[in-house]
């Protein structure tokens, strides 16, 4: 199935939440800078966005640009496979909203405040998301698959090359999400959620390197996550 063969009525509908979510971030951004300017102590808020920004960008051109049988299958009917993959393509917008939402400000009337800054919300839904990713290779590469590999069982899908080649990177970055949260999670050092939102950056920049095959790019990734993440804990109180 050829990159132009894809249905439009699932892309149209995806596409639109992608917009509505890169619309908040700059909602967020322009009132983070009207209200904070060059603030230091706001910084925090500032690699909030910069994270949920790489987030959803990149997630946008991997999604588009994915060739996964289960990503260009027609949906037809609510009572299918495809329409699952549309369940989860929503939800994992969702969760790049509530990211975005879950800056460090607090609106009181008209009036935005800083609050204490925290790395809770972002390595939480990191870790989701990076779930979320695993189930959707697996929706998309092994219960949606081309008509030759139907004959298949379920089982032997499961364990193919066709869903390895690439699902083994989502399960290794999510295994990293969950030492991040686990790890982290707490923090409430402005510079410490900043590192941390630094190596979640990396880490998403590293799982799109990995997909992309890019071997220069995961390595200087893979230090950048590793850097950040001791800087991030020798910096919290």
């Amino acid at each position: 199935m050829t990159l132009e063969a894809r249905d439009e009525l699932r892309f149209g509908f995806v596409e639109m939440l992608f917009a509505l979510t890169a619309a908040e971030i700059a909602v967020q951004v322009a009132d983070v800078v009207k209200n904070f300017e060059a603030d230091l102590a706001a910084l925090p808020a500032y690699t909030h966005l910069m994270f949920a920004t790489i987030l959803v960008t990149t997630s946008w051109v991997g999604w588009l640009k994915s060739k996964a049988p289960g990503n260009r299958a027609p949906l037809d009917s609510v009572f299918s496979a495809a329409f699952i993959v549309l369940l989860v393509d929503v939800f994992l917008v969702i969760c790049y909203f509530i990211i975005v939402r879950g800056v460090d400000i607090q609106r009181i009337g008209d009036t935005i405040v800083r609050v204490v800054p925290s790395s809770a919300n972002e390595t939480r839904w990191s870790m989701v998301i990076f779930c979320v990713y695993f189930l959707w290779d697996i929706l998309t590469k092994a219960v949606i698959v081309p008509a030759d590999e139907r004959s298949k069982k379920m089982w032997r899908r499961l364990i193919d090359k066709n869903l390895w080649d690439r699902a083994w990177i989502t399960i290794v970055c999510l295994l990293i999400a969950f030492a991040l949260w686990l790890e982290t999670r707490t923090f409430t050092n402005a510079l410490s959620v900043v590192a941390v939102d630094i190596a979640l950056v990396a880490l998403v920049l590293l799982f799109r390197a990995l997909k992309e095959k890019s071997a220069k790019w995961a390595s200087a990734m893979s230090l950048l996550l590793i850097a950040m993440t001791i800087a991030g804990l020798k910096l919290q109180p």
